[in-house]
């Protein structure tokens, strides 16, 4: 291979010092045209003006010869000064298209700046190569855009009637759902990584302009068990003027929000005014891991309760809907109404190696035991019990005064 491409190389530079001196011979044979012509009209006038001062002395001939002699003598002196003298010449610039089909010329020419970058950096509505996430790629597909569309960047609606009003929604198939049981779960303990082969990771490629306030997205159960998006297993949204500019991410369990996880965005890649970003998202048995160009930037651990999640998708199952799938939905506004603003150029499906490497300081690790099941579960009682024993108190201490 690397013989092919010297030689191919070697070729090229033959070719392109050819080029060069067709157009040198071409640059002397028009000056040398230019030049003919001055001389030719120089030697018109200098021979009549002989031909009349001899015409009497009838040696015109003679005078005739030896002055045309000494017009090409002086001719080739001109002519040598000129084209020993400076030059100015214009440059032409080699694009990889003015060499048609012939790859290894165009691969061997420098081309311009622009056209280098151009041919080297990634489209804006494709994923990078290092994420193999290819229309080719064999371990995923393209969801969006769709293959019998126009390849067109889906925006929200600037007047949606509510969050639901033309967004996008996209199922999500081929998904383990055992991987949603959670570390902590006790049915887990017979199962290992190696025993999920379904789908675990999304990627999305999207613009957020600089003006956006906040975009959103959720991972949901599949239509008709989220009940019009009450049920949300991972909810992903940044604010760019709130707070500094945060990115907020939970859950929702029957129209109840979860506590939040707030990560500032000072912390993490841009977002916002760039020309495009790449979100994925990985699912695995610790939780929902959140990258954004390739930086770990948060993890929402599986909060809902197996045991109630596994009563649903067993009554899905009695229904035969949303049998091994999850669904995508990218919402026109938020629960205000108030439109999203951002541009979704690809969305990525399909099964890759998980990207987590060192968890240290990655927002959302190791809280879900400490902080969810607190506030979900004893809070309320916890606050009844207290309310109770301070009325107890206070009964006791009236009777005794």
């Amino acid at each position: 291979q690397l013989r092919s491409d010297v030689s191919a190389a070697r070729e090229a530079q033959l070719r392109k010092e050819q080029k060069e001196e067709e157009a040198k011979r071409k640059e002397e044979q028009l000056r040398l045209e230019l030049l003919g012509d001055a001389g030719a009209s120089g030697k018109r006038k200098r021979s009549d003006e002989v031909g009349y001062r001899d015409s009497d002395e009838g040696d015109g001939a003679s005078s005739s010869s030896s002055e045309e002699e000494e017009e090409e003598e002086y001719g080739r002196k001109n002519r040598s000064d000129i084209i020993s003298g400076p030059t100015i010449k214009k440059k032409r610039i080699d694009h990889p298209t003015n060499y048609g089909n012939d790859r290894a010329t165009a691969a061997s020419q420098p081309g311009s700046l622009i056209a280098n970058l151009s041919g080297t950096a990634t489209p804006i509505h494709d994923f990078s190569k290092k994420l193999g996430m290819s229309p080719a790629s064999l371990d995923g597909s393209v969801l969006y855009p769709f293959p019998d569309q126009p390849p067109e960047p889906w925006k929200p609606p600037t007047d949606p009637s509510d969050f639901t009003d033309r967004c996008l929604e996209l199922e999500l198939p081929d998904f383990d759902y055992p991987l949603l049981r959670g570390p902590h779960s006790h049915d887990l303990r017979h199962s290992s990584a190696s025993s999920f082969t379904g789908n675990n990771t999304l990627a999305i490629k999207f613009h957020a302009p600089s003006s956006s306030s906040r975009f959103s997205l959720n991972l949901t159960l599949p239509h008709p068990l989220h009940r019009s998006y009450d049920r949300i297993l991972f909810h992903f949204n940044p604010r760019q003027f709130q707070k500094g500019g945060q990115l907020v991410i939970n859950d929702k369990q029957n129209t109840m929000w979860g506590n939040a996880i707030n990560v500032p965005l000072s912390t993490m890649p841009l977002m916002f005014g760039k020309v495009a970003c790449t979100l994925v998202v990985q699912i695995g048995e610790e939780g929902f891991d959140v990258f954004l160009e390739g930086v770990h930037c948060a993890r929402l651990e599986h909060r809902w309760d197996w045991g109630v999640l596994k009563e649903i998708l067993e009554e899905g199952e009695k229904k035969k809907v949303g049998r091994g799938s999850l669904m995508l939905q990218l919402p026109s506004s938020d629960d205000y109404g108030n439109p999203e603003n951002w541009m979704v150029y690809r969305v990525w499906l399909g099964r890759k190696k998980s990207m987590a490497g060192d968890l240290d300081g990655v927002a959302g690790v190791n809280i879900y035991s400490a902080v969810h099941p607190v506030s979900r579960r004893h809070s309320f009682p916890t606050f009844l019990n207290a309310h109770y024993n301070i009325a107890r108190c206070e009964i006791i201490s009236s009777y005794f005064m």
